[in-house]
């Protein structure tokens, strides 16, 4: 049951981030998971790198973290904006 678990909140946590890319809201939900994503693939990557020097491994940990790093931005730039709009009125 566990060897199972692990896979699937992985996949949910990427799910969630892919999905915080196209949407026009800000979800705290998702920001949880962005950095929990943030902090899994960067470790992976560099486990990746210093274990194995798989280069395949290293690209693919890269590549989840950058759309990670754009929808982690995307997010945090709506509740800055939001904020603003709340002081301003």
């Amino acid at each position: 049951m566990t060897n199972l678990l692990l896979p699937v909140l992985i996949l949910a946590l990427i799910i969630l981030s892919f999905r915080g890319v196209f949407i026009q809201m800000v979800s705290p939900l998702i920001l949880i998971s962005n950095c929990i994503l943030a902090l899994i693939t960067s470790i992976g990557a560099w486990h990746a790198w210093a274990e194995s020097q798989q280069m395949a491994w290293v690209v693919s940990y890269s590549v989840v973290f950058a759309i990670n790093l754009i929808s982690l931005t995307k997010q945090s730039v709506f509740i800055y904006k939001r904020k603003s709009q709340v002081l301003s009125e």
